[in-house]
């Protein structure tokens, strides 16, 4: 959705504005949204709507949260990771596809959507259809951050889609395959985020102690 600032400050002030907060797990995209309640944003989390759908499945197993999400889901290298990663897939796909739906006849009440960092998986004509509804928002990793971003994505798992982006060459243990591949998936992710957004955001900018008030004036000063 183009948008100029006044236009942003009106649908701000009609309780009208969405926006949808796309990046790599642990850019700060639920950060924001939570924040963002805090002012009286709605917040619709994916991670939560796509966990809600796996609860049976995962309650079964004791399992239980985020984590524990990233644990059923394992690796790449890991038996049952395709087939469960194409579930998760559609089950992006059924909650995007809802929410997309809702926004046709949704109430008066600013929105967050806090996507997954494998939203860009949902297809280009989803992704369209989100920004005509929603101010697109890319929270951009530095290439620093980038380099630092395998450490926490190993003490800090998330539920990671690799898709295309793995694979484990001959004599290559599975952590060496890993490393290898993390980078050239952010690559590949970073550039469809950039396609996708309205607005790109290096997270360099943010800062987590600001208030939602103002990463929205971070937000418009991006605008034209």
């Amino acid at each position: 959705m183009k948008i100029t600032k006044k236009q942003f400050e009106e649908k701000l002030k009609n309780q009208q504005l969405t926006i949808t907060i796309i990046g790599m797990s642990n850019i700060g995209k639920s950060h924001w949204s939570k924040k963002l309640k805090e002012i009286n944003f709605e917040h619709k989390c994916c991670d939560d709507l796509i966990e809600n759908i796996l609860e049976p499945e995962l309650k079964a197993l004791g399992y239980k949260g985020l984590a524990d999400l990233a644990k059923w889901l394992g690796h790449p290298f890991e038996p049952g990771f395709s087939v469960k990663q194409q579930n998760i897939l559609q089950h992006e796909y059924n909650v995007m596809e809802n929410i997309i739906k809702g926004l046709e006849n949704k109430n008066n009440q600013n929105l967050t959507i806090d996507t997954t960092g494998s939203v860009i998986y949902t297809g280009d004509y989803t992704c369209k259809r989100l920004k005509e509804k929603s101010l697109i928002i890319y929270i951009e990793a530095s290439s620093e951050m980038r380099e630092q971003m395998f450490e926490r994505f190993l003490s800090n798992p998330k539920p990671i889609v690799w898709a295309h982006n793995f694979n484990k060459k001959e004599n290559e243990t599975d952590l060496e395959a890993l490393k290898r591949c993390y980078p050239e998936l952010l690559k590949y992710r970073s550039s469809q985020y950039r396609k996708h957004a309205d607005v790109t955001i290096p997270y360099s900018k943010t800062n987590h102690n600001d208030s939602a008030e103002q990463f929205l004036e971070l937000v418009k000063s991006y605008l034209h």
